[in-house]
């Protein structure tokens, strides 16, 4: 895992790609600690799959949908450091690597995928 070096006036973004809605978490480092602005949540209920475990066309379209709007909302915000995590809706279904490589297009970030 890559470590990033924080310095004053750092601004990041973290995406939670959750089983039912991507949260975003931006704040800035004075150089002391964190000054965190308010959540911002889409629905996008990635977590709905096929009986075959797989994700769905139209959850991973809302996911893609809504990373596209998120890339907007980091690049307004000058977030320089940028990391999705991954939870369990995408670490479980047979194509949630195929899903990571429709993200990566839609919204460019270090993403994680998270044990379970």
């Amino acid at each position: 895992m890559e470590q990033c070096i924080v310095e004053q006036g750092s601004r990041i973004g973290i995406v939670d790609l959750g089983s039912n809605s991507f949260r975003v978490l931006l704040g800035t480092y004075d150089g002391s600690q964190w000054q965190n602005e308010p959540k911002q949540l889409w629905t996008t209920q990635l977590g709905k799959r096929h009986s075959n475990g797989l994700l769905t066309e139209e959850a991973m379209e809302r996911g893609v949908q809504a990373l596209k709007e998120i890339e907007e909302v980091l690049t307004h915000y000058g977030a320089t450091i940028r990391i999705g995590l991954a939870t369990s809706a995408i670490r479980e279904s047979g194509n949630g690597k195929d899903f990571l490589e429709k993200a990566k297009q839609a919204c460019p970030m270090e993403y994680r995928v998270l044990s379970g």
